[in-house]
């Protein structure tokens, strides 16, 4: 989604944020790609630049941890999941 949103921008202007830790294999992943991955930790970013906001995988605000308020700072935010409700 980051390097989507940076072709589509014309600028690395995203990152990935991992508010919650990762499961071992999404760690695993991440790890044999994080060169693909402008990752940062969520205490580098400047919530006074947020602009947007691209959230994969979480459906529940909860699911987003101390980064839940982003959402309601950010002007535009994207929710993909493909996970269902129960």
């Amino acid at each position: 989604l980051a390097k989507l949103r940076d072709s589509r921008e014309g600028a690395a202007c995203t990152f990935v944020v991992l508010p919650r830790g990762t499961s071992p294999g999404v760690s695993h992943y991440v790890a044999l790609h994080k060169n693909k991955f402008p990752i940062k930790q969520k205490n580098t970013i400047d919530l006074a630049h947020l602009e947007w906001v691209g959230v994969v995988d979480a459906q529940r605000r909860d699911r987003l941890g101390d980064c839940a308020g982003w959402l309601d700072v950010a002007k535009h935010v994207v929710v993909m999941d493909h996970h269902v409700l129960n």
